[in-house]
């Protein structure tokens, strides 16, 4: 792609070609307002895709209305998530509960779409997560045995509301709010939390506080994407992103996530592919599928670097130049020159 940027992605951070912003027929100054919401994708056909909010930013939403309600019945808060874009929530809160119906927007199997995740306000200082979120049964490299399945992004968005909440709320005193998920043990059958050792419901997410519609629209849109650069950073998930930001500056970041077979031969240009290394391992290597299950991922991930490299070969359509995997941090564990 040459030229100006004319429209960017607030989140990825990629450029909209020319024809997709014409083939909107939105005038301008509204589709600027529209992308730099969060909330849209542009596809090529002028469409457009909506993206749903993480567990992490309706938690937030609850926490913040739970407290204000205490006063007053509250139908909306603005939350901050972790990419730094307020967005406003619908909420029902009063005397001091908080629901929130979290929306997945265009994600098409998103199986927390729909749950409510409730907000109390208690009489102990504080942020307490109870019913409905999952607890780890194991020690994971930022997480220990016995905490509560909550993200660091969305802990940090979590206290932020807090903070915010009790300053709108005018009390003259420090009430705690108990978060819940009534539906979340239910639920947490439907995602794959027991593979990863996470038990009794759901986990609060959000590395960027938004959830990332894929469905075959967006597939397809990032296929024509990637063809769009010289030079692409493909990445499975916000942390190779964020990696490939930083050490690959000239390059454009997309993330593909778990659309490797279905992207990855639509390249035809230089590419360096960064992730995790579980999903990475997964798919180039299925036999052991099995064992490629959290901390396992990284030990194996420096035999199995080659295995992966071959299969992106043997996949891609363009000129590989390198395979970084890295941990849950962002920290690189092995890279692989070409």
């Amino acid at each position: 792609m040459n030229g100006a940027c004319m429209l960017e992605d607030p989140l990825e951070k990629y450029c909209y070609p020319q024809e997709w912003i014409e083939a909107t027929g939105v005038p301008e100054k509204d589709l600027k307002s529209m992308v730099d919401s969060g909330k849209y994708i542009i596809l090529p056909s002028g469409n457009f895709l909506r993206r749903g909010l993480t567990t992490g930013t309706v938690a937030s939403a609850a926490v913040k209305g739970a407290l204000i309600s205490a006063t007053k019945a509250v139908r909306a808060v603005r939350v901050s998530t972790p990419s730094g874009i307020d967005v406003e929530v619908p909420i029902e809160a009063e005397n001091g509960v908080a629901e929130v119906i979290k929306d997945a927007g265009d994600h098409a199997y998103d199986v927390t779409n729909g749950v409510v995740i409730r907000g109390t306000v208690i009489n102990r200082e504080g942020l307490e997560f109870g019913d409905g979120i999952g607890t780890f049964t194991r020690d994971y490299l930022k997480y220990r045995k016995g905490e509560k399945a909550v993200s660091q992004s969305a802990m940090k968005a979590i206290k932020n509301a807090y903070a915010e909440g009790l300053k709108s709320s005018g009390l003259d005193f420090k009430p705690g709010v108990l978060i819940e998920v009534p539906d979340g043990k239910k639920l947490a059958k439907q995602t794959g939390n027991s593979r990863l050792g996470i038990k009794g419901g759901i986990s609060i997410l959000g590395t960027t506080g938004f959830v990332e519609p894929w469905c075959d629209p967006l597939v397809d849109m990032k296929r024509q994407l990637v063809q769009s650069y010289e030079r692409v950073v493909v990445t499975t998930g916000r942390k190779g992103w964020q990696y490939g930001r930083k050490e690959f500056p000239e390059y454009t970041c997309v993330v593909i996530g778990g659309y490797i077979n279905e992207i990855l031969p639509y390249i035809k240009n230089r590419f360096v592919v960064v992730g995790l290394p579980s999903l990475l391992l997964k798919w180039a290597i299925k036999e052991r599928k099995d064992e490629i299950i959290g901390n396992s991922a990284e030990k194996i991930a420096k035999n199995g670097i080659k295995r992966i490299v071959e299969k992106i070969k043997n996949t891609s359509g363009g000129i590989l130049e390198s395979v970084i995997l890295v941990d849950e941090s962002g920290k690189e564990i092995v890279r692989y020159e070409v």
